[in-house]
């Protein structure tokens, strides 16, 4: 059975100058060690532009990205469990086919996108964060995580909705105690990482 598209959560866009903090650069030489792809397990991903490009989620490279990651689910390149486009990186909740690895994975996307990024004036890092869930590991926790991180950066108010989120079919458990079914409670956005089941280190640095 053909899996359904990612749903994508319509909300009205968020009408505020946004001021960023510019991130250390990542020392992506290291990320490579130790990856492996396995099929059917879920990875925990994250692609950056070079920084201080802060320009995912203009309309055109954002428009881009998620026609991109349309069209990998369409393939069946991977099942989109969760996503969520920030100025300067994009964070991923999937679950890997067997077609491709994760380097392919995060490759094929990174084309699909070349164009629009170009003509935007950014590029993507060379390289990526991932982390290989558990077979018994919760997905919850990586989903809340990357649902709150427009949030917890301060780049938008807890009251509004991030009109770069997107669900695909997994429910996660937090939905159900957002206010309103859309927006985070506010000790989730003051709390420790800890505080919310979310262990820091499986994240990398965005």
């Amino acid at each position: 059975m053909r899996r359904p598209l990612p749903r994508i959560m319509t909300c009205h866009p968020v009408r505020r100058n946004l001021t960023l903090k510019v991130m250390q650069k990542r020392q992506t030489n290291q990320l490579r060690k130790g990856r492996v792809s396995l099929s059917d397990a879920r990875y925990f991903i994250t692609m950056c532009a070079v920084r201080p490009e802060s320009r995912l989620t203009e309309p055109v490279v954002s428009h881009a990205i998620r026609l991109a990651l349309e069209q990998s689910v369409a393939n069946k390149d991977f099942v989109l469990l969760c996503a969520s486009l920030m100025p300067d990186h994009v964070h991923l909740l999937i679950r890997l086919s067997q077609r491709l690895s994760v380097g392919q994975v995060v490759g094929k996307l990174k084309f699909l996108t070349r164009k629009s990024m170009t003509d935007t004036g950014c590029r993507w890092q060379a390289n990526f964060f991932e982390h290989r869930l558990r077979p018994d590991e919760m997905a919850s926790p990586y989903a809340l995580y990357i649902f709150l991180n427009p949030y917890r950066k301060g780049i938008i108010q807890r009251d509004a909705c991030w009109p770069f989120w997107i669900q695909g079919p997994a429910d996660f458990d937090f939905t159900v105690h957002l206010h309103d079914g859309k927006y985070p409670p506010v000790q989730w956005i003051t709390s420790d990482l800890d505080a919310l089941g979310i262990t820091a280190n499986h994240l990398g640095q965005d």
